[in-house]
């Protein structure tokens, strides 16, 4: 048996509905009304609310990496995979490069879109990425410089 203080049960599609109208803008009082007219009671509205605006306020505060830390990342993913790219190019021909291109493609997608694809406010694994696109610039780098010496 419940005790008088315990919160009332919560529904879950009157959780999802409250979510639903917070993130069209509904206030809080218009969404505790609706729940009301569809048949719950006013305590339950109440907490699904609460419960809704819970859930709001822990997706905001989560940490998330500063726009500048972000530009950079994409910028100096998109400066090393390109001249990891033209060192193919110069070097082993247009196979080569387009070789090269479908390595690095799939490592900008994750530093370009990480929170589309579920890696949220992640910047390890976007300066993995950028490692690894550093590792084979270095790579070409190499054989640039190798191809050139035994050129003259």
């Amino acid at each position: 048996m419940s005790k008088p203080n315990d919160p009332p049960p919560v529904i879950d599609w009157a959780i999802e509905h409250a979510r639903a109208s917070l993130r069209v803008g509904v206030s809080v009082p218009e969404i505790e009304r609706r729940l009301v007219a569809r048949g719950l009671d006013p305590m339950i509205a109440e907490a699904a609310v609460t419960h809704a605006l819970a859930d709001r306020v822990r997706e905001n505060t989560e940490p998330y990496e500063s726009l500048v830390l972000r530009k950079t990342l994409r910028i100096a993913a998109i400066v090393i995979g390109g001249g990891g790219v033209l060192l193919a190019l110069c070097t082993g021909g247009v196979i080569s490069a387009v070789w090269v291109l479908l390595f690095v493609l799939p490592i900008l997608a994750v530093c370009w879109f990480a929170e589309r694809i579920g890696v949220r406010g992640n910047v390890l694994i976007r300066l993995l990425g950028l490692l690894i696109l550093l590792l084979l610039l270095i790579y070409r780098q190499m054989l640039f410089s190798y191809f050139f010496s035994r050129i003259r």
